[in-house]
C-alpha cells in the first residue's frame, strides 16, 4: 500500500499537482492502513507518553501556578520580577538579531553595569531558517543583500557550508559599532579569527534596547513559492512515514517512538492538503490542555516582565546585588563578586573572600552607597569585623593577610548560613593556598527565582 501510494504521490509532485480532490482517495486509503498497521502492533499513543506527559503536566501546572502567584506579588516587590524581565530583554535582542541576522547571542544576562552580551558572527541558511524550503532559500539570498546593502564587507566560506563571515576590517567595525550603540551598548570588543570578526561582546542599557525600534522583519512569499514549499514539505513528510515503517518492520520494539511520529507527519500532509481525517483530529486534539496552559503562562510571564522599564531594571537590580553584598559581609565578611549576574533562567551569585585584615574597605564601599548609617562610627564597624572573625578559624600566611581557613568546621558555618538564608545549596566554591595553608577562596550559589 505505502509503496503504491508513494509513486503516485511521487508522479503528482513531480506534476505540482496539489489539488485536494485528485489526492483525497490516496489519502483516505492511506490512514486506513496506518491505522490497520499500528492497532495490529499495539501502538498506544498513551503508552508512548504516559511518563513524559505525566512529568510534563505537573511540571506546566507547577510553572502555571508560579506565575499567576508572582504575577500578584509583583506589586508588591519588584525585584521579583527581575529574571522575567531578563528574559523579555533577550527576546528583544533575539528579536534584534532575527532581523539583522548578523549571529546569534551566545551569552546574555544582566550584571550591575549592565546587560552583558557575547556575540557569535556568522551568517549561515542552516542557522537562520529550520527548513530546507524554496521561501527559505530566497530569504537568505535577500538577506545576503541587505547586509551589502548596509555596506558590510561579507566572506563566503565554502568549507563551512557556504557560510558568510564579516570580515575583519575597519569598515565593518565601524558599521557594528554604530548598529550596537543604536542599542545602548558600550565597551563593545571584538574578536577576531584569522580573516573574519568572530565574536563581539559589549555591555548594553535595557533603556537602550527596550527604546530601540527594531524593523519589521515581514517578507512577502509569492505564491508560486508557496506552492514550491508545500511540495518540498509534502515529500519529506511522505518519506518520514515511509522510513518509520520500514523501521518498526525491522525494530519492532520501536512502534510507540515510530508510531507516534507516523501519526503526526500523516497529519501535517492532511494540513498541507487541506484534507480532514480522524488521525488528523486525534492528533491535533493532543496535548491540546497543556498548549493551552502553556499560552497562559506565556501570557503571564510577558505581563510580569513589562512591568518594568529599562531604567528600573537596571537600578532594581543594583539594589539587589548591593543589598546581597552588604548582608554576606557583615554576615560571613565575603564580597559579592561584579561577575554575579541575574540570567533569563535565575541568578548566579558568587561570593570571593579577601584579607580579613582589608574588610574595612569593603563596608566603605557599601558605606558610599548609604547602606551604612552616617552616624555608625568606624568602631562600631571594626566590632562587626570582630564577630565574623570569631565564628572562623583564621590561617594567616602573610603578616596582616588573614583568610578562612578550609576547615571542616568553617564548611558547616557557611553550609548552614547558605541553606537558612537562601534555601539553597552551594553550586560550587573554590579552595586555595597560601603558603600551603588551605582556605576559602569563594563559593557560588545558583537560584531559579528572587524572592
Amino acid at each position: 500500500m505505502m509503496k503504491d501510494f508513494m509513486e503516485r504521490a511521487k508522479k503528482r509532485l513531480t506534476k505540482e499537482n496539489l489539488n485536494t480532490e485528485d489526492w483525497l482517495p490516496d489519502i483516505l486509503g492511506l490512514e486506513t492502513a496506518l491505522t490497520i498497521f499500528l492497532e495490529e502492533r499495539g501502538y498506544s499513543y498513551e503508552k508512548a507518553n504516559e511518563r513524559n506527559v505525566s512529568l510534563y503536566r505537573d511540571s506546566t501546572d507547577n510553572r502555571l501556578s508560579q506565575a499567576e502567584k508572582m504575577l500578584k506579588t509583583i506589586t508588591a516587590n519588584k525585584e521579583t520580577a527581575l529574571i522575567h524581565s531578563v528574559k523579555r530583554l533577550k527576546e528583544y535582542m533575539d528579536d534584534f538579531f532575527e532581523y539583522y541576522k548578523i549571529g546569534n547571542l551566545k551569552e546574555f544576562y544582566l550584571k550591575k553595569s549592565g546587560l552583558y552580551v557575547e556575540i557569535c558572527l556568522s551568517i549561515n541558511k542552516t542557522s537562520i531558517f529550520n527548513e530546507d524550503k524554496e521561501s527559505q532559500r530566497q530569504k537568505f539570498e535577500r538577506q545576503i543583500n541587505r547586509l551589502k546593502y548596509m555596506g558590510l564587507d561579507l566572506l563566503r566560506k565554502r568549507e563551512f557550508g557556504n557560510s558568510y563571515y564579516l570580515s575583519d576590517t575597519e569598515n565593518n567595525k565601524k558599521l557594528l559599532l554604530n548598529l550596537l550603540k543604536a542599542v545602548g551598548a558600550k565597551c563593545i570588543e571584538f574578536k577576531s579569527f584569522k580573516d573574519h570578526i568572530e565574536e563581539i561582546s559589549a555591555i548594553i542599557h535595557p533603556a537602550g534596547l527596550l527604546e530601540y525600534d527594531i524593523p519589521d522583519n515581514i517578507v512577502a512569499i509569492d505564491e508560486d513559492t508557496q506552492k514550491k514549499d508545500k511540495l518540498i514539505f509534502l515529500q519529506t513528510s511522505i518519506n518520514q512515514i515511509f522510513s518509520a515503517l520500514t523501521t518498526i518492520s525491522d525494530m519492532p520494539e520501536m512502534i510507540h517512538t515510530c508510531g507516534y511520529l507516523i501519526e503526526h507527519y500523516f497529519a501535517d500532509i492532511c494540513r498541507t492538503l487541506n484534507v480532514e481525517t480522524k488521525m488528523r483530529e486525534k492528533v491535533e486534539s493532543y496535548n491540546k490542555a497543556e498548549r493551552e496552559k502553556n499560552n497562559r503562562i506565556r501570557k503571564i510571564e510577558n505581563e510580569i516582565g513589562k512591568q518594568l522599564s529599562g531604567d528600573e531594571i537596571l537600578n532594581l537590580a543594583n539594589n539587589y546585588f548591593n543589598k546581597i553584598g552588604f548582608m554576606t559581609l557583615k554576615e560571613l565578611g565575603f564580597n559579592l563578586s561584579a561577575d554575579s549576574f541575574i540570567s533569563p533562567y535565575g541568578t548566579k551569585l558568587i561570593f570571593d573572600a579577601h584579607s580579613m585584615d582589608h574588610m574595612m574597605y569593603s563596608f566603605d564601599i557599601y558605606q558610599m552607597l548609604g547602606l551604612i548609617e552616617d552616624e555608625k562610627t568606624e568602631e562600631e564597624i571594626k566590632k562587626t569585623i570582630k564577630k565574623i572573625e570569631a565564628k572562623f578559624d583564621l590561617i594567616e600566611p602573610f603578616h596582616e593577610e588573614r583568610y578562612i581557613a578550609y576547615t571542616e568546621n568553617n564548611m558547616q558555618i557557611l553550609i548552614n548560613w547558605v541553606q537558612c538564608t537562601f534555601r539553597e545549596q552551594f553550586d560550587s566554591f573554590e579552595i586555595a593556598n597560601k603558603k600551603n595553608q588551605l582556605y576559602v577562596k569563594s563559593f557560588t550559589i545558583l537560584k531559579d527565582q528572587i524572592d
